[in-house]
């Protein structure tokens, strides 16, 4: 019930990287998404992602508006209003938030990712995932996944692009 203007979210096992301007990047981040409308940053991503380039002021980060975005919850900046359009139009989940994100035009929310990423995933280094673990499939559902799987990307990289050149 807190009245902060954004909120950082972070998985378990990830920690800040040890940068001097860390601080300063995380400040002027915070006012940017505080200050755009519905705004979702991306603090991590595993690649280097291809996009639109926008300067941050008073950073030395720059900011990259995603042509695909990229998977993984890691670490996000949120503002309030990206969050609440986000819980609303998510009432009942279906699939994985970070991938509920890769369709951002389904929920107004303007979706950056930092460059440079600001954090690190230390998942290997406290033992890994075990999401995987829990429950082996049988060969016919790993097959038909693996079938599947292409044809989803393929269309989420054509929507994705006929979002982003609108």
């Amino acid at each position: 019930q807190g009245k902060q203007d954004c909120l950082i979210l972070l998985e378990d096992d990830v920690a800040f990287l040890n940068c001097p301007a860390l601080r300063q990047n995380l400040n002027a981040l915070a006012m940017r998404v505080a200050n755009n409308g519905s705004a979702l940053v991306k603090l991590y991503a595993k690649r280097t992602v291809s996009g639109n380039l926008l300067q941050v002021a008073n950073s030395s980060v720059h900011l990259v508006k995603p042509v695909l975005a990229p998977l993984g919850t890691q670490a996000q900046m949120w503002n309030r209003n990206s969050a609440t359009i986000f819980l609303s139009k998510t009432s009942k989940f279906y699939q994985p938030v970070d991938v509920a994100l890769q369709y951002w035009w389904k929920f107004g929310i303007d979706l950056q990712v930092v460059q440079p990423r600001l954090v690190r995933e230390l998942s290997n280094e406290v033992g890994g995932s075990i999401i995987s673990q829990a429950k082996q499939l049988p060969n016919i559902k790993k097959l038909k996944q693996e079938i599947a799987r292409p044809w989803f990307r393929l269309k989420l990289w054509l929507q994705s692009r006929l979002h982003y050149y609108r």
